[in-house]
C-alpha cells in the first residue's frame, strides 16, 4: 500500500482516475491530477488539479521543474475504441505523443518516479487460444491498441534506459462506480438485467 507519497495521475477526470485518487489519499498520498478538461471535482480546495493537455512539451517540462513526485500514473488517452477509429488523428496525438511528451518532461527534471502505464487488453486483438495468456503473442486490430503497444514500448525502454521500476496495467472490461460510463459494457449489461430485458451479447457462441 502506497502512503505519504507525491502521486502525479493523467488523465485525472477519467473514472479510474477518479477512483484511484479516493483511494490513495485515503493513505495520506499527496495526488495530482491532470487533465484538459475542467475539473470534476466540487471541491477545489481538496483536490490539487491542474488544467492542461499532457501533450502540451512546455506545460509538462513546467510542471516536472515545478513540482516532485514520487511516482506517475499515465491514464490520459483516447479511451474508446470506437472514439479511436472515429478519430485517429486524435489517438495517436493522444495516446502515442502525450507519453512523449510526459517522458521527455520526466527526462529533463532528471526526477526518478516510479511509473505505471495504463494499456489495455485491446493488445492482444483477436487470439485462437483461449483464455488468453498474459504472455500471448501482441496482434492488435485496431489503432487504439495499435497505440496502446507502443506506449508499452515506449514505457518499457524509458524505464529501463533511466534504472525506473515501471509497471504495465493491461484493463480489460473495467467497472467502478459512480463514476462510471453507463454506455460501457458492464454498467449496461448490469441496467438491463436490472430492468427486466433481454441480455443480448452480439459475436462469439453465447
Amino acid at each position: 500500500v502506497w502512503k505519504n507519497m507525491k502521486i502525479l495521475i493523467t488523465g485525472g477526470c477519467g473514472f479510474i482516475a477518479r477512483t484511484l485518487f479516493i483511494e490513495l489519499i485515503k493513505t495520506g498520498n499527496q495526488v495530482s491530477l491532470l487533465d484538459k478538461k475542467i475539473s470534476p471535482f466540487d471541491n477545489t480546495n481538496t483536490v490539487h488539479y491542474i488544467q492542461t493537455d499532457v501533450c502540451d512539451q512546455n506545460m509538462m517540462q513546467y510542471i516536472f521543474e515545478n513540482y516532485q513526485f514520487d511516482g506517475v500514473i499515465h491514464l490520459a488517452a483516447i479511451s474508446r475504441v470506437v472514439d479511436a477509429e472515429n478519430n485517429p488523428q486524435e489517438c495517436e496525438r493522444t495516446n502515442i505523443g502525450g507519453i512523449y511528451s510526459l517522458l521527455n518532461a520526466i527526462e529533463k527534471s532528471q526526477q526518478k518516479p516510479w511509473l505505471i502505464f495504463g494499456s489495455s487488453r485491446e493488445v492482444y486483438g483477436e487470439q485462437l487460444c483461449l483464455p488468453i495468456k498474459e504472455n500471448a503473442r501482441l496482434l492488435p486490430v485496431n489503432i487504439y491498441g495499435e497505440t496502446k503497444v507502443e506506449g508499452e514500448r515506449l514505457f518499457s525502454e524509458f524505464a529501463k534506459n533511466y534504472h525506473l521500476n515501471c509497471a504495465i496495467i493491461r484493463f480489460s472490461n473495467v467497472y467502478v462506480n459512480r463514476f462510471d460510463i453507463f454506455d460501457r459494457v458492464i454498467p449496461k449489461f448490469i441496467r438491463t438485467v436490472v430492468a427486466g430485458k433481454t441480455l443480448t451479447i452480439e459475436g462469439g457462441d453465447q
